[in-house]
């Protein structure tokens, strides 16, 4: 991954092989304040893929917006930080298959699915969900809450398909609640997200 440097006030200096320093964030608007970089080191002369305003070296200063509840813990970013999709373009891929991200941890790019249809199961206490298909997914996540509205941070994780349509068990013969449910698709297997899937 490339490195995110944090807290780096009220300067910072540069020595080494400043030339690995390619892509890279740091936590520091004090641009003057940055000594012993080469020419082109720190000053904004270019832009990345998402349009943001990046050195020769395709360093990017921004504050970095980690998400302290997210997949990976406190360093794991949130869905419009600055360092998503902040690496190298042309360099190895994250693991759904988008540029890069500047950090330790990948952010996982998941699409909701907004046509989901719910039916009961041949008069049994089953409910089945079915979904049109994206293209770019290799699995469906199914979340449900039992209230009204859907809340990810409290949803319960029922599974992950392959397949546009998914059974849920015996639901209607639970108490009677409120359900909502939520389809994402994931350009990344769930067995990779886990602790994200199941927190």
């Amino acid at each position: 991954m490339y490195c995110a440097f944090v807290g780096n006030y009220p300067g910072i200096a540069i020595y080494g092989d400043v030339d690995t320093l390619r892509h890279c964030s740091f936590d520091n608007r004090r641009l003057r304040n940055m000594a012993n970089g080469p020419a082109g080191f720190g000053t904004m002369s270019a832009v990345n893929v998402n349009g943001d305003s990046v050195d020769v070296f395709g360093n990017l200063y921004a504050i970095p917006d980690f998400d302290p509840s997210g997949l990976y813990g406190e360093y794991s970013l949130y869905q419009f930080s600055d360092l998503v999709n902040a690496g190298d373009p042309n360099g190895m891929p994250d693991p759904d298959g988008t540029i890069p991200d500047i950090g330790p941890y990948p952010f996982f790019h998941l699409q909701t699915i907004a046509d989901l249809t719910i039916e009961r199961f041949d008069d049994l206490n089953h409910l089945r969900l079915r979904w049109s298909s994206v293209p770019d997914a290799i699995e469906y996540w199914v979340f449900r809450v039992n209230d009204g509205v859907f809340n990810l941070n409290e949803a319960e994780f029922l599974g992950a398909t392959p397949s546009e349509e998914f059974v849920d068990l015996d639901v209607l013969g639970m108490p009677y609640s409120k359900r909502t449910y939520a389809v994402m698709a994931s350009q990344v297997s769930s067995e990779i997200a886990l602790p994200f899937l199941h927190r």
